[in-house]
């Protein structure tokens, strides 16, 4: 890639949420300040933590610019937080970072040759790897998103595949995971941040929609890296929250970015879904996820999003 002229200057907020992160928040801000790109200023958001990694967080990163939430305000809602800071001090870039990332130490400046080559014009999304220490092979956790609306569906084809050459081809996404990506400044000043009635899940997905619409673009550039995934991984699928959250969410993007016929081709395909993960919860006995559903879907279907 051709560096262009004063990249090295142009300012980067690396925006991460917090919610007791643990050790995971602290590899990853270890991760961020390794970074070769030197000109950047992370803001910390935390929710309401109560597992000292708060405490910890302000001890060994003095450096970090630190919000501090007295609850759980939601993903959407923290991470807007962070973006409205940088967007306040007119910052260039924002970078959307998961706490339970770590980030190679090039990423940063290869989204950012992205940007300069487009003329701001792109959201950009780097390969994302599954981290495990014990893995032989590489297997990826996020590429290419892809949308289709009238089945309800947004995809993730690489999870958990093996890294190949077909994965390392640059190209345009149909949504990008806001596990990290970087938006220009001007980007989210037009578009707006996220939708804060989400919460959690699927407001990346609300948000890239909103950029295409606009007439940007999302872009995979797979040779920036990082590695997703927890020390102390929860199997999140078997809470109550998530299945709520995310039933509901994936019903209002639909709703939102759908023609009428996308929404009454999902309203058709969703009782056979919800039927078979209801049938597999109740093998679990998993009583609270089958409500949890039930009640995401009366509000997906009668509530909009941000009422």
């Amino acid at each position: 890639m051709i560096r262009r002229a004063g990249q090295e200057d142009r300012a980067v907020a690396v925006v991460i949420l917090n919610w007791n992160g643990g050790d995971d928040i602290l590899t990853c801000l270890t991760s961020v300040f390794e970074s070769t790109h030197k000109a950047i200023e992370v803001v910390l958001v935390d929710n309401g933590s109560t597992d000292g990694s708060s405490d910890e967080i302000r001890k060994r990163f003095p450096q970090t610019h630190f919000i501090q939430n007295p609850e759980n305000l939601g993903f959407a809602k923290g991470s807007n937080q962070g973006m409205e800071w940088a967007l306040n001090r007119g910052i260039e870039y924002i970078l959307l970072l998961n706490g339970d990332t770590r980030i190679h130490a090039s990423a940063i400046y290869e989204l950012l040759t992205v940007e300069c080559q487009e003329d701001d014009t792109v959201a950009a999304c780097p390969k994302m790897y599954l981290w495990n220490s014990d893995a032989q092979v590489q297997r990826l956790w996020f590429a290419h998103g892809k949308v289709k609306l009238w089945a309800g569906l947004f995809q993730n084809p690489a999870f958990n595949q093996v890294d190949s050459p077909s994965w390392s081809l640059p190209g345009d996404m149909e949504y990008a995971s806001g596990c990290c990506m970087l938006i220009p400044a001007r980007i989210l000043r037009e578009v707006g941040m996220f939708d804060e009635s989400f919460f959690a899940y699927c407001e990346d997905i609300d948000l890239s929609l909103r950029i295409r619409k606009a007439g940007f673009r999302l872009r995979y550039v797979p040779t920036a890296h990082l590695w997703h995934g927890s020390h102390q991984p929860t199997n999140r699928t078997r809470t109550a929250t998530y299945r709520y959250l995310s039933t509901r969410n994936n019903l209002w993007v639909v709703r939102k970015h759908g023609s009428r016929l996308d929404v009454l081709a999902c309203f058709c395909i969703l009782p056979l879904r919800s039927l078979f993960r209801i049938a597999r919860m109740i093998m679990r006995t998993e009583w609270n996820s089958v409500a949890a559903e039930f009640k995401g879907i009366k509000d997906g279907a009668l509530i909009s999003a941000g009422s």
